[in-house]
């Protein structure tokens, strides 16, 4: 056991006291962010402090012809009553917008064909709302849309689609094999909440013709059926043809067994433009996956590489990103633990792609994500990986996507994979991760025992001067310049590190924020169970519920890891320190507070790596260091 000797100043464990408690303070916010606990509301500005945001009640036309007038009138209350202000925040040409009336009015001629963003803002005070849709410019090819939609069932050794030919391959849904819900269904990645059918992988040609509402044909299947890929890749192919502009379009999908890609080609010729594009949208989004929906929704993202240059979003209304460059790699939509990429393939006569956008809306508070990539020459090639954010998958792809998940911040990522490789390679030899996690804990404590072992002697050692630093203290009162000197030479006679015993300390925070980060949001340990009551890992592990909620702190469940790593804290805390002024006592009591108040809510499996450590580092102290004689450190 190590003891400690204490003058009535202010010594090292004090020291190291204020600076975890002023660790904590500073972290405290961006963990309440991380958890969904801050922030503004999403269609209100962060500015508004206690007015609502008034409620949007139009509803906008999505298309028009060309040639003919388009008109819609923008309209919002306010639940408090007060005067709602309509304004334009972004709108096409040809539209214009009277904020008097709130009637928006416009005809586009040819040159308007396509796609076109349009922002309404209304406001009351601050506090405001955005209304962000897309209004659709050119003919709306009936003409086109002759043939019965066909849906085949495509099944791999992964996943489960079904794949509709409206849009040219469009997917109505798509289960993952091997991930569940928390009530016991299986994960869709296919959002159909929104507008009905999500066009995900709807096929565009340029501006000049929106091919996502017609029925493709499809080459050799029919309706209904049920096509099997367990051993080699199969191909569906979908064709448009004809129409005014003359147009010969083929898209083709290709399903490997084990894989979550699916490559995608398209071709068009046709008079439809001198130099035709090809756009593939994903639309609407990923769907919410977990119970904790705030938590869930806090990682929804879209991001976007492009010219080299890694773009993000996250919830913001309105917000889009993007541009036409010829060095658009991918773009992505994520969730916690899932996500939607499409990467252009760099291929002979096919450069990639030309152009990249992602745009974000919100849809009942939650954050919807929509992503596009073009080609220009008719021509395109690329992969859509839909699935788990694997590691390994995601980094098979060769395209940089890995960029996307979540390791921890700036340097800490490179700790963050490691740990990941670390613990995904054990599991092939010990298949728990709550049992990897204590060995793991033992590797650590392993690899750290020579500082650890080093700074234990440097705290004794620094124990034993201390009357000699009071000494100094009482001679030199008054002159704190020749206090310092002597204090570091009366350091260096006896080999004293005053910074000695925080070192392991410090290397293993870094160890913990990483592991904080891998745990909370790495699919490897979504569901993955422990021993009795601790199920999933990735969660708080909770015993029972609470017959109330606990003011202030909301918990409403009893966790008992966290209880047990506080416990371990106290208990090291007391052994290290039994000799402490009750002041510092004290300050000592309210860090370890700190810690099980924010650790309460962590993921399992930190609070068991936590705990273990804890552990390991009482039995260290109690059977590993033994106290050193003062008269040992005193010069001769």
């Amino acid at each position: 056991m190590v003891t400690t000797r204490h003058s009535g100043t202010m010594n090292k464990n004090t020291i190291l006291a204020f600076l975890f408690i002023a660790l904590i303070l500073i972290l405290m916010p961006q963990y309440y962010k991380m958890i969904g606990l801050s922030g503004e509301s999403d269609q209100v500005n962060k500015n508004t402090a206690s007015n609502s945001a008034p409620e949007i009640t139009s509803t906008p036309a999505a298309s028009v012809e060309i040639d003919s007038a388009y008109s819609y009138t923008f309209a919002a209350t306010d639940i408090d009553g007060e005067t709602v202000v309509l304004s334009e925040v972004n709108t096409p040409s040809w539209l214009s917008f009277t904020p008097e009336t709130g009637v928006l009015t416009g005809t586009p001629s040819t040159r308007d064909k396509g796609q076109h963003k349009v922002t309404l803002r209304a406001s009351v005070g601050v506090a405001s709302a955005n209304q962000s849709f897309t209004v659709y410019v050119g003919r709306q090819g009936s003409e086109y849309d002759e043939h019965d939609e066909v849906a085949v069932t495509v099944e791999t050794n992964l996943f489960t689609a079904i794949v509709s030919s409206r849009g040219g391959g469009t997917l109505q849904s798509y289960t993952l094999n091997n991930y569940s819900l928390w009530d016991g269904g299986k994960v869709d990645l296919i959002d159909t909440t929104i507008n009905g059918k999500n066009p995900m992988l709807a096929y565009r040609l340029g501006a000049e013709l929106d091919t996502l509402t017609f029925n493709f044909t499809i080459d050799d299947y029919h309706d209904g059926e049920f096509l099997r890929v367990k051993t080699e890749p199969v191909t569906l192919t979908y064709r448009l043809s004809g129409g005014p502009e003359q147009i010969n379009t083929t898209k083709s999908l290709t399903f490997y067994p084990d894989s979550y890609r699916i490559k995608i080609d398209a071709d068009i010729t046709g008079d439809i433009a001198s130099a035709p594009e090809i756009f593939l949208i994903w639309s609407g989004g990923l769907p919410v996956t977990e119970k904790n929906e705030d938590d869930d929704k806090y990682y929804f993202e879209a991001s976007l590489l492009q010219g080299g240059e890694l773009f993000s979003i996250s919830g913001s209304d309105g917000e889009s990103v993007g541009q036409n460059s010829p060095d658009t790699r991918w773009v992505a939509v994520r969730t916690k633990y899932f996500t939607s990429a499409l990467v252009a393939a760099h291929q002979q006569r096919r450069d990639g792609a030309t152009s990249g956008h992602i745009s974000s809306t919100n849809n009942d508070k939650r954050p919807q994500h929509s992503a596009q990539i073009g080609f220009d020459g008719g021509s395109a090639a690329a992969d859509l990986y839909l699935g788990p954010l694997e590691y390994d998958r995601i980094a098979d792809l060769g395209a940089g996507l890995e960029q996307t998940m979540t390791f921890g911040w700036g340097p800490l990522r490179p700790i963050g994979k490691g740990i990941l490789w670390i613990l995904t390679s054990l599991y092939e030899i010990i298949p728990n991760y709550g049992v990897l996690l204590i060995v793991f804990s033992i590797l650590v404590k392993v690899v750290l025992h020579p500082l650890t072992r080093k700074s234990y002697k440097s705290t004794k050692e620094m124990q034993a001067i201390q009357p000699l630093v009071a000494e100094l203290k009482n001679k030199h009162k008054g002159d704190s310049q020749k206090l310092n000197q002597e204090t570091m030479k009366l350091y260096k006679e006896h080999g004293v590190n005053p910074l000695g015993g925080c070192l392991p300390m410090l290397l293993q925070m870094p160890i913990l924020f990483s592991l904080f980060s891998v745990f909370r949001s790495t699919i490897e340990f979504r569901g993955a169970p422990f021993v009795l009551w601790i199920t999933d890992l990735s969660q708080p592990d909770q015993l029972f519920n609470l017959p109330f909620t606990i003011p202030l702190l909301g918990w409403s469940t009893f966790n008992v890891l966290p209880i047990l790593m506080g416990a371990t804290m106290i208990y090291q805390q007391k052994t290290m320190s039994i000799q402490s002024p009750s002041q510092q006592k004290s300050f000592m009591y309210i860090m370890n507070g700190f810690f099980l108040i924010i650790f309460y809510t962590f993921p399992a499996g930190l609070n068991l790596y936590y705990t273990c450590f804890n552990a390991l580092t009482i039995l260290q102290q109690k059977y590993m260091v033994r106290p050193s004689p003062l008269s040992s450190t005193k010069p001769n």
